[in-house]
């Protein structure tokens, strides 16, 4: 390897080991095993699911144009999941190596927003406890 090649190789090895780090650690905060991330593909299929996407935005990613909608939206969703602004969800689009990280290393915490069947949110936005169905008479 010449000299001219060292630094890109370098460079490039790197930022597939931070990511590779970050989504091991953000899927092991969501629940799902750390070793999921390691799968080219299959990764990224969890990730969207994670963000509470359909698998199918997963092709998204692969279509030229639409995947740069496709990238924010998924990693806006992902970022409400932890509990961070829309904000953080594009500069995990834009900066990712650097976004990342901070995501996977904080001390933000996923929180699946789907919220049950007999769960009620009242005109305030606020959360009502889950009514049980045998109290509905």
């Amino acid at each position: 390897m010449d000299a001219q090649a060292v630094f890109p190789f370098f460079f490039m090895t790197v930022l597939v080991l931070i990511y590779a780090f970050s989504w091991w650690q953000i899927f092991t905060k969501a629940g799902r095993p750390g070793w999921h991330a390691l799968i080219p593909g299959y990764n990224l299929y969890v990730l969207v699911k994670l963000s509470g996407q359909s698998g199918w935005w997963t092709l998204g990613f692969f279509v030229p144009i639409f995947s740069i909608v496709a990238r924010i939206v998924v990693y806006m969703e992902l970022a409400k999941k932890f509990g961070r602004e829309p904000g953080f969800g594009i500069g995990l689009a834009l900066f990712g190596f650097l976004f990342f990280p901070l995501l996977a290393f904080g001390d933000d915490e996923y929180q699946d927003l789907k919220p049950s069947q007999h769960t009620f949110v009242n005109d305030a936005g606020e959360l009502i406890e889950e009514i049980p169905l045998e109290d509905w008479d």
